[in-house]
Order: structure tokens, then sequence, then C-alpha cells
């Protein structure tokens, strides 16, 4: 599996400004379902269950002084995906909670505002194969 395949293992993402996006490409070949399904969550609770499986991988940001975070999906030359969900999460001793999440679109986006400074927010990429397919 990628070596973001856990939360545990997530991906740092440098935030720039307001005004600048950095972009990272990531890989879901090979990646599992890290989180076995303890990890409750409208985008996933909505289309999955016991008997389905998807592949996720993870990324964390640290929220700057401005506050605002946005997440976003696309799509990569070359690659067969062409559905994901990403859902954004807080770590408070060791429980992850659900801040938001988008499986609305092909691919997706989150945009936060708000936020605490230097709150670490972990995002998980999954594909979305069994909502549409």
């Amino acid at each position: 599996p990628p070596a973001n395949n856990t939360y545990q293992t997530a991906t740092e993402l440098s935030v720039q400004s307001d005004s600048y996006s950095t972009q990272t490409q990531g890989d879901l070949t090979n990646a599992t379902n890290s989180n076995d399904f303890d990890i409750s969550s409208g985008c996933i609770d909505a289309y999955y269950n016991s008997s389905q499986s998807y592949a996720d991988v993870w990324y964390k940001a640290t929220v700057p002084s401005f506050g605002k975070l946005t997440f976003e999906t696309s799509a990569v030359s070359g690659s067969v995906l062409d559905d994901t969900a990403i859902i954004a999460y807080t770590l408070n001793e060791g429980v992850l909670t659900e801040i938001a999440c988008n499986n609305s679109s092909r691919f997706s986006k989150i945009e936060m505002s708000g936020q605490a400074e230097n709150t670490v927010i972990y995002v998980m990429v999954f594909n979305n194969f069994n909502a549409y397919h």
C-alpha cells in the first residue's frame, strides 16, 4: 500500500497563503481500506457497508493564521480513476471527528474557513466507485 495509507502516516501538505495553492499528486494504487469501517462518515456510510470495500489515502495540513483551508481532488492524466470523495477530520485524544465531507461530484472539494490556527486537519481521499457505478 502507499506510505500514506492510514491517518497515522498521513502525507503532510504544505500550506502557503490564502491566494496560493500547492498541488500534491496522490496515488490510490494498492491502497486499502485503512480504517475497516471504524470511522463513521456520511460520505462513507451512505454508499458502503461491511461487504463493500474502498481504497483510501490520507493527508494532513495545519490551519494557518488566516483560518482557511481548501482540499480538492482532480483528474490525473493517464489515470483510470474518475471519481473520488474526501472527508476532513480533526484528531483529539486518538479519536477522529468528521468536520466536512464531499462526495457529490466526480472529483470533490472541501472549503473550510474559521478554523482555529494550528489545528491539524486530516483528510481521507477515497475512490468513490460504488457511489455511481
